[in-house]
């Protein structure tokens, strides 16, 4: 059964920090996650009338359970901004939106084509922008982690991947760039940008869709290996909306994968020596970055029917946010989860999500990111922070607003 609000000790509307997120919160939403964990990791509030899912085992039970749907959720700005329709058209097709049975068939071919074995084809080519870019950036004293290194990685890749052409490289990349900040509700000039960034990326890869049908299929082309499952059982548009989805998801948390990853290892100097004395040791980096500040802070479902967890009856229509961000410190399931540790032995952190919607490109993700976290504390044996960063005003979204380095002293 619900909490009896006349006993619920989260009762007051303060204690509910995603009604009216504050500036503080936003900047560190770790204790306010930990106090509503520790007094009820499933909560219902009645303030933003939904539950709020902080507890790391019941996460988990949730995300595994048929009965949890994916929720499109259709904020106000929909009918207020023309321009936010092609993007909401393309999210009603996005795998991460959809439920059986049509979740199950277009994702198969998008799981085929970000296999753990795709992902290392394209290893060579992201080592080598790596260095690149150290070697461009080599001569600065300071830079910027986040927009001179992370962001060129993540979009020279993807335009690499996509295979975009010499002449709409520049428009793709700046595309790409704005195609995620609708997903900063918090400051609204963020939102006009997105759609129509979308907008533009939409008719790019219809063009690219179109040059590639013609021509033989490369498999190291994702437009021509995603058009070969095209009329069975997936349509052309399906396809092109879901690589808009892969531009949208592979930028905006890859970039702060990256630059999270690298202020969590400078802020936490025994954790950057561990690194620098065992190197091998980066795919546990990414493994604590993850868990301690994953991108993706919270994921949204509905209820199917209803059910009951731990005492608590889940109604059908009801809206649930469940924090991975909470979860994935929650001291029952790991150890000092306050603290970064990259030997932590326990690795089931929730940052990809778990159950049917796990993140199909994980590995092209962490194979990214590994080979720029490596890279960059490799190149620089004297690399620190120049001044404290911000995060970006989102409560979904845990991404640095810059991440400014230096490389000397």
């Amino acid at each position: 059964m619900r909490q009896d609000p006349l006993k619920d000790p989260l009762k007051d509307p303060l204690k509910d920090p995603l009604a009216d997120p504050s500036d503080e919160f936003v900047q560190n939403p770790f204790a306010a996650y930990a106090a509503i964990r520790q007094k009820a990791p499933i909560w219902f509030s009645k303030v933003s009338n939904q539950w709020i899912i902080t507890g790391y085992s019941e996460a988990s039970a949730i995300l595994r359970n048929p009965l949890i749907l994916s929720s499109l959720l259709s904020p106000a700005y929909e009918n207020e901004i023309p321009e936010a329709r092609p993007l909401r058209q393309a999210q009603l097709n996005w795998i991460s939106m959809l439920n059986e049975p049509d979740h199950s068939r277009i994702r198969k071919p998008f799981f085929d084509a970000y296999s753990a074995a795709s992902a290392q084809a394209l290893k060579s080519y992201i080592d080598t922008e790596v260095e690149e870019l150290l070697e461009q950036i080599s001569d600065r004293v300071s830079f910027d982690g986040l927009y001179n290194y992370a962001a060129p990685l993540t979009t020279a890749l993807l335009a690499h991947w996509f295979g975009v052409s010499a002449e709409d490289e520049v428009e793709f990349r700046r595309a790409a760039h704005f195609t995620a900040s609708h997903f900063s509700p918090l400051r609204p000039g963020f939102v006009r940008p997105s759609f129509v960034a979308s907008e533009k990326l939409l008719a790019l890869i219809d063009k690219m869709m179109i040059a590639r049908e013609t021509t033989a299929v490369d498999a190291s082309n994702l437009v021509s290996l995603m058009l070969t499952h095209v009329g069975s059982g997936v349509s052309k548009t399906e396809i092109r909306d879901n690589m808009l989805l892969t531009i949208f998801a592979s930028y905006e948390t890859v970039i702060h994968l990256i630059s999270n990853g690298i202020y969590a290892l400078l802020t936490n100097p025994s954790q950057l020596l561990l690194l620098r004395q065992e190197p091998k040791r980066i795919s546990d980096v990414l493994d604590e970055a993850l868990r301690f500040a994953g991108p993706v802070q919270m994921l949204v479902r509905k209820v199917k029917a209803d059910f009951s967890l731990e005492d608590n009856l889940f109604k059908a229509g009801d809206r649930l946010t469940i924090v991975l961000a909470a979860a994935n410190r929650d001291p029952r399931e790991f150890e000092n989860p306050e603290e970064f540790q990259i030997d932590r032995p326990n690795k089931k952190h929730l940052a990809f999500g778990h159950g049917p919607h796990y993140c199909v490109g994980n590995h092209l993700a962490k194979l990214q990111a590994q080979s720029a976290i490596a890279g960059i504390v490799k190149k620089f044996p004297d690399l620190h922070l120049s001044s404290m960063p911000e995060y970006h005003p989102s409560i979904g979204i845990r991404g640095l607003l810059a991440l400014p380095l230096s490389t000397g002293s």
